[in-house]
């Protein structure tokens, strides 16, 4: 239930990750708190090889260093004990709900315009591993290319790729709007903002 109450802290706004979208020029840290998961967001870790037991499970943000850049993480099997971990950014991947299938073809072409929950980025594949929400195929899970998710407003995504403006590559933005006429995200990085292609703003 994506819903349900689970700590206090997972209910408080974090302001300094809110989604303000302005022109103020921003710090190193400022910069790291902009692109940062927001408290709340559920998240999936994997290759955690010295705490095997909370390896490829599901989990909540509950607070973000951007001096350390360590996130601590509220593991859903904790809840009660109300333990939590640290974990950097490599070893977690954001859960990103309601995204809008499209750009489907042949016989995909049904789930157009339902709607995935993205579960885990392939760096490998260069897909998205994704668990379908809505339709026929609810509950199914499936791979997807970038173009083919329709990531909301205010996900979180690290811009890969970039060949003319090489120095923004790894830097970490948020999605404004998807624009079907340029066939492109325009995503805020904090200090301007960017019109990229899907394969290139990666929510990982």
């Amino acid at each position: 239930n994506k819903n349900q109450k689970l700590d206090p802290r997972l209910e408080k706004l974090n302001n300094e990750t809110a989604h303000l979208y302005n022109d103020t020029e921003m710090n190193q840290l400022e910069q790291r708190m902009f692109g940062a998961l927001d408290v709340g967001t559920r998240i999936f870790t994997y290759d955690l090889l010295e705490q095997p037991e909370r390896d490829r499970k599901n989990g909540y943000v509950v607070d973000f260093d951007p001096e350390t850049q360590m996130y601590e993480i509220l593991m859903e099997e904790d809840i009660k004990l109300n333990y939590t971990i640290q974990l950097p950014q490599s070893k977690i991947a954001q859960r990103v709900v309601d995204c809008l299938i499209h750009h489907t073809k042949l016989e995909y072409s049904k789930l157009n315009d339902e709607k995935a929950d993205i579960v885990l980025w392939n760096p490998i594949l260069k897909k998205y591993n994704a668990r379908v929400n809505t339709g026929d195929w609810t509950g199914r899970f499936l791979i997807f290319h970038p173009h083919q998710l329709k990531l909301p407003r205010g996900t979180r995504v690290k811009i890969e790729n970039l060949q003319k403006r090489k120095h923004l590559n790894g830097v970490w933005g948020r999605v404004i709007r998807w624009m079907d006429s340029k066939r492109r995200y325009e995503v805020d990085l904090g200090n301007e903002k960017i019109f990229v292609r899907a394969e290139k703003a990666i929510a990982s």
